[in-house]
């Protein structure tokens, strides 16, 4: 290949380039690790810290990282020494310890950013300091802020004094004289500890990089290295006309940034930015994509981290990424920022939302944000028990009228659900030292994978998928969840809940299978912790489901609607014995409040009433669908026909939860080049890379398929018609190729006695299935000057 073809071809991210963080020690030890290094930070000793370096070529893929083998080497870090001191004359006043908890700001695949307040120094009392700190694969740089904690804080500084900062062989030392920077109230020191050479190479004014960057083609926005988050920053500012109308509205366009790499050096580069929106055009949902010059999906990881709770600063985000540019090359990208709609469709978006500035309480933790569109989020989960101890709290519909009729805003559907439910000698059982895997932030199918442990002890492994689609029926949230049992307990635990909050009245509930209703019945009032039903289980086929139709929400002014669960599979084994039918408990909710209605009931998920006992070995693996409903066809105002008929024969009726689990997607038959991973989202894995034909059956809204094991990212569905091969972008595509998503991962593939870590792309689409007993569909490899 010559060198011209090289610099042209794609250039691929690199399998190295990821990092996580997570909680060692719960609100006092923050974990970060990489394939390059590993460190934790305990707030309550800053004199050193636990650091090792690893070797990025032992192959660790992102999705490997998850694993609790690829783990173990952050029990094995080493003490080093770390220092923090004010300098005054002969005076030495070294940082020992921060009084509160870490502060999440950003987090995701790419890079961590947390900080530490209340700093505080031996000696001095009157400062107000802080400790933060910027974790790249490659990289990490600490970030110490100073200032008074009145008018008077500095004063012990006011002849001069220095700040250093040493990590192993990394140091600085920066001198502050305030009597000449009178104004000056705050003063900052950055050390960047840098693991790899790439940054001296980028920053090479002869062989580094230059870069530009527009925003809507025009608008040409500056571009530099930024100290403090050790890579290169490009800032869309207030100041900056958008075209386009944001926050409560149908937002169709999107905010797009076009960024131009110039790679002056001999070798491919990968190179660190972010993108800083000061406001967002609506925070709720909103997901970055790295497109090519013809603004078709690259599949370069990007990360969404955002925050709409400081007060008095506009809702803003940060999206990390590492844009690659090979040999000698220029490469340009258009980043896309999706908010309501993707093409003709709203968008779904999986990001961390900060909760810095919501309240001490829950401001240090990790929140996980949900939405399809961007008309308020569609559900949200605690993973941290920040907050509350659950995992699930928002739950919203999808394009419902408030009571005023306005469009566009919050709904509600109802607050509150759990996973694991389970204490062991009076104490709950907490996420342990989770792992998030950001596999996919949307726009057309998100992916999270959560991997840990519930208890400090590990008593019990977790692994988890979530996602949500983008559609415009309603809204649905998958959850993929397996529990490994790694002791002996009770049965006295609960597998998945739905409910929990005071202001909600239920009337009704119902419950069913493939087939239809098993039972609707009306529920009277009764104690808190009164069981409805204790420990049955569903009888038939499934899937199984269940819900709470003429679910009342008196107290919101917003868009009212109901919850329902899907139950499209359930395995388990107890003591060696495999159980494929689900039970469940129906339980009146423990108020808090006392003006509350009842009843209010929590459907939850529990051991079959056989059996007694849990062993360690024992499994539960489910597949659930959590859906939010409007109760009735005046309340919904999306587009979707035939849902919106289904609404009006039929308003707060069990008959759609069965609809949603008997017809969405009955069966997926392939005829050539592939192999179903998943009915619904349909999954495929490549077996041909030229041609993959299937064969759907059923269908309701826009039905997510996903392509996965391509080795190119230029391929495009068509649906098998009467009148030949249609392709889909002619009824999605709004401002050009605005209708499929790319992700490019890495995994490792065995291979006789060895194993590899390769790349392969991952092609997401969203077909429209409503009223279609069966399809059929091919997907094509076309070359890349589609």
């Amino acid at each position: 290949m010559s060198t011209a073809e090289e610099a042209n071809k794609d250039a691929l991210p690199d399998a190295k380039l990821y990092s996580h963080s997570f909680q060692f020690v719960k609100n006092k030890t923050m974990g970060f690790d990489s394939p390059f290094f590993g460190l934790c930070i305990d707030r309550t000793d800053l004199t050193s810290l636990l650091f090792s370096k690893f070797d990025p070529q032992e192959g660790i893929s992102y999705r490997d990282s998850l694993n609790g083998q690829c783990r173990e080497r952050m029990d094995r870090l080493q003490k080093e020494e770390f220092t923090i001191q004010i300098i005054v004359g002969e005076n030495v006043y070294p940082a020992t310890n921060a009084t509160e908890n870490p502060r999440l700001w950003e987090a995701g695949k790419i890079a961590q950013h947390f900080d530490f307040q209340g700093l505080e120094f031996e000696g001095i009392k009157s400062l107000d300091s802080s400790l933060s700190v910027i974790v790249w694969p490659d990289s990490f740089t600490f970030k110490v802020d100073i200032k008074g904690s009145d008018e008077n804080g500095l004063q012990p500084l006011m002849e001069g004094f220095d700040v250093k900062i040493q990590f192993q062989d990394w140091v600085v030392e920066t001198s502050f004289d305030p009597r000449q920077t009178p104004d000056q109230k705050e003063f900052s020191v950055n050390l960047a500890c840098n693991l790899t050479s790439n940054l001296d190479q980028l920053e090479n004014p002869e062989y580094g990089v230059d870069i530009d960057a527009v925003a809507y083609s025009e608008v040409a926005l500056k571009t530099n290295f930024n100290k403090d988050f050790n890579c290169f920053f490009t800032k869309l500012g207030v100041g900056t006309p958008r075209p386009f109308k944001g926050m409560w509205t149908d937002i169709r366009d999107y905010d797009e940034i076009g960024v131009t790499i110039q790679n002056k050096g001999s070798s491919k580069v990968y190179v660190p930015i972010v993108l800083y929106i000061e406001n967002l055009a609506n925070p709720t949902g909103v997901c970055a994509i790295v497109c090519d010059e013809k603004y078709r999906p690259t599949g370069i990881p990007i990360q969404v981290s955002k925050n709409w709770h400081m007060a008095g600063i506009p809702a803003y985000g940060y999206f990390y990424s590492y844009l690659p540019v090979n040999a000698g090359a220029t490469a340009t990208y258009q980043i896309r920022l999706v908010y309501g709609f993707y093409g003709s469709l709203p968008s779904a978006s999986h990001g961390n939302l900060s909760l810095v500035g919501w309240g001490k309480k829950g401001s240090g933790t990790r929140w996980e944000q949900l939405a399809i569109g961007c008309f308020g989020e569609t559900i949200c989960l605690d993973p941290d028990f920040g907050l509350v101890p659950l995992i699930i709290t928002d739950l919203r519909t999808l394009m419902v009228k408030r009571e005023d009729k306005d469009k566009w805003r919050f709904s509600d559907a109802g607050w509150g659900g759990d996973w694991l439910k389970l204490s062991i000698k009076g104490q709950r059982l907490t996420p342990f030292q989770w792992r998030f895997g950001y596999f996919s932030h949307g726009p057309c199918l998100s992916e999270v994978n959560y991997k840990g442990w519930y208890g400090k002890d590990k008593a019990v492994s977790l692994e988890a998928s979530v996602s949500t689609l983008r559609t415009d029926d309603y809204a649905r949230t998958f959850f993929n969840i397996r529990y490994d049992f790694n002791t002996d307990t009770h049965t006295d635990l609960s597998f998945f809940e739905l409910g929990t909050t005071d202001t909600i009245h239920t009337p009704t509930i119902a419950w069913g299978n493939n087939e239809g209703l098993i039972e609707e019945r009306d529920l009277d009032r009764q104690k808190p912790n009164h069981l409805y039903i204790e420990q049955q289980s569903f009888d038939g086929a499934g899937p199984f489901w269940f819900g709470f139709p003429n679910q009342e929400l008196p107290i919101t002014k917003g868009g009212k609607g109901w919850r329902a669960i899907v139950i499209r599979s359930f395995e388990a084994s107890f003591g060696g014995v495999r159980y494929h039918q689900p039970t469940f408990s129906v339980i009146n909710i423990r108020r808090n409040r006392q003006n509350i209605i009842d009843p209010n009931a929590i459907f939850a998920l529990r051991p079959p009433p056989e059996v007694t006992r849990v062993s360690k070995g024992d499994w539960v693996s489910l597949d659930i669908s959590v859906i939010a409903l409007p109760r009735k066809v005046d309340d919904y105002y999306g587009p979707n026909m035939s849902f919106h008929q289904h609404m009006a024969e039929n308003p707060d009726s069990w008959k759609t939860i069965h609809r949603e689990a008997a017809e969405n997607v009955r069966s997926v038959d392939i005829h050539s080049g592939g192999k179903v991973v998943s009915i619904y989202p349909i999954i495929v894995s490549a077996v041909d890379q030229e041609m993959i034909k299937l064969v759907i059956q059923g269908g309701l809204g826009a039905v997510p398929i996903q392509f996965n094991g391509l080795l190119s990212r230029h391929y495009m569905l068509f649906r098998c018609t009467d009148e030949g091969e249609l392709p889909i972008d002619g009824d999605q595509a709004v401002h050009g190729n605005d209708f499929y998503q790319v992700e490019y991962h890495h995994c490792r593939i065995e291979k006789n006695d060895s194993s590899e870590v390769a790349g392969y792309y991952c092609i997401t689409f969203n077909v429209i299935l409503d009223e279609i007993d069966s399809s059929i569909w091919v997907l094509r490899r076309v070359g890349d000057d589609l």
